[in-house]
């Protein structure tokens, strides 16, 4: 297989189910040299002691800009923080999408 250009969505494991529980910050924009600049879509979260055990939630953006907050366990919520702030300690992998030229925030 051969990569002919760079994603257009780009996903970030942030950590493993055994490492210490280190508060993550999620950048909204993701800007790195060598990549396009990069808009949050989307937070996987993990509340266990290792990934064969535990519950997944997930924090997704909709077309508007703002987060909702997707939990089986309760119906979705939106949140009013910023994706750096909510549930820093069980931050699992971001997903980010490419911003396409003039594509400004929200």
């Amino acid at each position: 297989m051969r990569v002919t250009g760079l994603p257009r969505v780009l996903v970030v494991q942030l950590r493993r189910g055994s490492e210490a529980r280190e508060p993550v910050w999620v950048e909204e924009q993701l800007r790195r040299p060598g990549l396009p600049q990069m808009q949050l879509v989307g937070v996987i979260y993990h509340n266990g002691r290792s990934v064969h055990t535990g519950h997944y939630t997930s924090l997704c953006r909709v077309h508007d800009g703002r987060y909702f907050l997707f939990d089986d366990d309760q119906p979705p919520r939106l949140m009013r923080d910023e994706p750096a702030h909510i549930k820093q300690k069980e931050a699992y992998m971001a997903v980010y999408c490419r911003m396409e030229r003039g594509q400004g925030h929200g």
